[in-house]
């Protein structure tokens, strides 16, 4: 069995017991259920205050870190922490913030001219604060592919099952929710398909594009501005690209851009017309192409199964 994937939750201070716990109980079932079928399970810390940055800066990175809410703020290594996370981030891990953890997530940089959520009570100090990020805090749960944020205190269960789904597979995810009491809500088609990217395959220049195509997936992404960006020939950047993801930097794009128009489907009422807009596209039917050649159903069709709140 190869080695567990390892999660590594931190908080800036004593982090919310509730939060905490109930992230450690779901891994664990997760992990249970997994070994149960002879699959590599979860590995999961916690570390809080002083040590976390000395946690963080150690080798190999965790495959995910998530920032959890606490009642710390102004620590005097607190600074040291926030650049172990963008140390991290810049090294392909996931990096996540539940509730109130946004703050600390935000502090960091990680954020800016990103989507991302948080308590819907605290949203307008978030959004005074942190002018630059992109907040939805009409929303429960943003996965961002690099970088995911849940919103109110009990959207830890929405995050923890995300990660599941991400690490351990659909099967994994559900029965863990199913053992756990939990509603999954509208995740069980939408994860048998969605899109997660290698952020995990050691090249650090193609990386570094990637980090740019999902803050930014409505770019007319040409080959070599991409191969620019990563200071290589376009051929090494097309075969490097190939090797680290598995996918050519042209259908990549066109992954990440499905993923969040399938995301927009589900959770707004927005025209598909300003949906194929806002992700580049001037011409709404090649969107459309595009969505049915990528997801097999029109995005009409798909909001209509998959959006609780879908007009039609």
């Amino acid at each position: 069995m190869s080695q567990p994937h390892h999660i590594q939750l931190i908080s800036l201070g004593e982090a919310r017991a509730s939060v905490l716990h109930g992230l450690l109980e779901l891994f664990e079932t997760a992990s249970s259920k997994a070994e149960v079928i002879g699959q590599t399970g979860l590995s999961v810390d916690y570390d809080s205050g002083m040590r976390t940055a000395k946690v963080l800066s150690c080798n190999p990175k965790p495959d995910a870190i998530v920032v959890l809410p606490s009642n710390a703020t102004g620590q005097e290594d607190e600074q040291a922490i926030l650049d172990a996370l963008v140390h991290a981030h810049k090294s392909g891990t996931l990096i996540g913030s539940i509730c109130l953890g946004a703050f600390d997530l935000a502090r960091s940089g990680l954020l800016d001219g990103r989507r991302a959520t948080t308590h819907w009570n605290e949203a307008d100090r978030f959004a005074s604060q942190f002018p630059k990020v992109c907040l939805d805090s009409n929303q429960i749960l943003i996965d961002d592919g690099d970088l995911v944020t849940a919103g109110g205190m009990m959207a830890w269960t929405d995050l923890g099952l995300n990660l599941v789904n991400r690490f351990l597979g659909p099967s994994i995810m559900l029965e863990t929710a199913r053992m756990l009491l939990t509603d999954p809500g509208g995740r069980e088609q939408r994860f048998y398909a969605v899109f997660h990217a290698n952020l995990k395959h050691k090249d650090p220049a193609i990386l570094s594009v990637q980090h740019d195509i999902h803050a930014a997936p409505e770019k007319r992404w040409t080959v070599p501005e991409m191969a620019s960006r990563a200071r290589l020939g376009d051929r090494t950047f097309l075969r490097r690209f190939k090797s680290a993801t598995g996918e050519t930097p042209v259908r990549y794009v066109l992954l990440i851009r499905i993923a969040r128009a399938r995301e927009r489907l589900e959770t707004s009422v927005t025209p598909v017309s300003e949906i194929a807009w806002d992700l580049g596209y001037a011409d709404v039917n090649a969107f459309r192409k595009v969505f049915w050649d990528l997801v097999g159903l029109t995005p009409s069709d798909y909001r209509r199964r998959f959006s609780p709140r879908s007009s039609g």
